[in-house]
């Protein structure tokens, strides 16, 4: 979305600042939304929550799961929307990649505040459920390996909550797993260690900037 906090001019230097404004950028963001009538959002750098989207959203049908940034961020964070006439949350899980600083060495590293939500939908009408989750990953291109870092975290953690909630006996499913997609900002080329995560392809470990990390385990 670009966070209204990060449309800086120096940022953006090829652009004018009134062109960076939420006054500018707002309106159209919310045109593309409309047009799209898209049943469920994964929306990454989302502030001005309470005093623009949201009521923005509402206008147009939906409801807003928000999940912000610690500290300085000023409530900048990841988000989900849907429309509640058709969809119900059962469930919502926060995935925080600052846990990462707890499993790695030197981990201050991965102190950078990126996150990811999961959230159970249930169709109103016919019951049956799925997986939406929004995430995002670190910004700085130089810092691949935080990145790797965070995808696998991501998707053990998306495994997880994907085998913890498809028991046929609880959801009442006619299917054995349930449906799950992943939209997210990850910061990352089509041919990055991140995607080759993501699609279960080989990585290269012989890089020194991924060395000492696992494999993923799900």
């Amino acid at each position: 979305m670009l966070a209204d906090r990060l449309a800086l001019h120096h940022h953006f230097s090829h652009t004018t600042r009134s062109i960076l404004s939420l006054q500018f950028r707002g309106p159209r963001v919310i045109a593309e939304i409309r047009n799209s009538n898209a049943d469920v959002l994964c929306l990454q750098e989302v502030d001005r929550v309470t005093d623009f989207y949201e009521p923005m959203l509402n206008a147009l049908g939906y409801s807003l799961v928000h999940y912000g940034r610690p500290g300085l961020f000023r409530g900048e964070g990841i988000a989900l929307a849907y429309k509640p006439e058709t969809f119900k949350i059962l469930e919502k899980e926060t995935i925080d990649f600052d846990d990462l600083k707890n499993i790695y060495q030197n981990g201050s590293v991965f102190s950078n505040g990126n996150q990811a939500l999961l959230c159970l939908f249930q169709h109103r009408e016919s019951g049956r459920c799925f997986i939406g989750g929004s995430a995002h990953l670190h910004f700085n291109p130089k810092l691949d390996f935080i990145k790797h870092a965070q995808a696998i975290y991501l998707l053990e953690r998306s495994a997880a909550f994907l085998r913890k909630h498809s028991n046929l006996n609880t959801l009442k499913l006619h299917e054995q797993v349930l449906p799950f997609f992943l939209g997210g900002d990850f910061n990352s080329t089509p041919i990055s260690s991140v995607m080759s995560v993501i699609h279960h392809e080989e990585i290269d470990h012989s890089d020194k900037v991924l060395a000492g990390m696992h494999a993923p385990t799900w």
